[in-house]
């Protein structure tokens, strides 16, 4: 009985240390990836054109898109096997093709009459569904319908991957009805099959954080989706962690980096000024296909990347990884230039990368 007593306590206590890990961050499944040294440098080429100030860029079909905050620009499009010049459109209005907000992120999808561009717009009330081709050959956003959101997935903390009306799925970033009162809310996903709606809370707790800028770092992130729809990527920027998330299986995969930090190091950072110097940059930005996830990754502190946005001369490289969808990675190489943000095309086999100053390069990745 004595032995029988001693395996229950076991059981108790490896049950109590496993709800202790899990209170924070619990996904269906988590692994840790041993990201070995990059394998190779690669050497790209400077295109003869010019964007702005690109923070993302979406390769789909024969177009390399880019999102700025620009007025006038929103969108910036190039063709490289047929143009040397960026095509925008995309400007700030009150009609149908204008926008009321600034887009902060469009999710690319196909459909049997081309390639949709969905953007939300109206303080995240609505997703214009814009027509690519037709907007780029006329320089000038072409809206094909309007969809209405729910109340329930409406405002700027939402983000809506839109397959048809009734069926889509969202990111809620972390929120708070009054900031000053400090009770926040968790991200969460959520899942809408023609009007059944199901919320999947991957923080089942908050952290127990007060200050608001230490919080909003260990939740900031990025969504990426895979074109077809299928699949998300949830990319954490301060930790080095990614979330594969199945939108049809409704099933998350979480992917970190082997040793690195999790979201309750976050506890530890006592006063916000301490931030920009604590917290690396793991993860500066990312870019899906419909076979692979590319990570342009850095392991500069946020306050070292601040200093090389103003000073040019300072010595810095890019750290890309490949993965598959299941987390596995690939492929690693080191690139020269100081990038912002990439696209993949798969058919050429060419990485493309904005660099600060909105100089486009490509570099040669095959992967098969």
């Amino acid at each position: 009985m004595k032995e029988r007593n001693n395996i229950i306590i076991c059981l108790l206590v490896v049950l109590a240390f496993c709800s202790c890990n899990n209170k924070y961050y619990d996904p269906d499944e988590l692994i840790e990836i041993d990201y070995a040294g990059a394998s190779d440098t690669l050497k790209g080429e400077q295109l003869n054109t010019q964007f702005g100030v690109v923070s993302k860029l979406y390769f789909v079909d024969t177009y390399l898109i880019g999102l700025t905050s620009q007025a006038s620009r929103f969108f910036e499009v190039y063709r490289p096997d047929y143009d040397t010049c960026v095509t925008c459109f995309g400007e700030y209005g009150r009609s149908r093709n204008d926008f009321v907000d600034a887009p902060y992120e469009a999710f690319v999808r196909a459909s049997k009459s081309g390639i949709e561009l969905c953007v939300a717009d109206g303080g995240a009330r609505i997703t214009k569904v814009i027509d690519l081709e037709r907007s780029y050959q006329k320089s000038k956003t072409v809206v094909k319908s309007v969809i209405k959101r729910p109340s329930s997935i409406c405002g700027y903390e939402y983000h809506v991957i839109q397959k048809s009306e009734k069926d889509y799925a969202f990111y809620k970033e972390l929120s708070y009805h009054d900031s000053r009162d400090h009770i926040y809310f968790t991200p969460s996903i959520g899942f809408n099959k023609q009007g059944e709606e199901t919320v999947y809370d991957i923080y089942p707790k908050i952290l127990p954080i007060d200050d608001y800028e230490i919080l909003s770092a260990a939740y900031a992130g990025d969504i990426e989706v895979r074109p077809d729809l299928a699949k998300c990527v949830l990319v954490h920027l301060f930790i080095d962690q990614i979330d594969i998330v199945d939108l049809n299986e409704q099933h998350v995969t979480g992917v970190r980096g082997k040793g690195a930090y999790d979201f309750e190091y976050f506890t530890t950072i006592k006063d916000a000024s301490l931030v920009a110097e604590s917290l690396k940059a793991f993860n500066v930005n990312a870019s899906v296909t419909d076979n692979y996830i590319f990570q342009l990754k850095s392991d500069m502190t946020i306050k070292e990347m601040m200093e090389i946005e103003v000073n040019e001369h300072i010595p810095y490289h890019s750290t890309v990884v490949v993965s598959d969808w299941e987390g596995k990675v690939l492929r690693s190489f080191v690139i020269n230039e100081v990038l912002r943000a990439i696209a993949y095309d798969e058919k050429s086999e060419f990485l493309y990368g904005v660099d600060n100053y909105g100089c486009l390069f490509r570099y040669k990745v095959s992967l098969k």
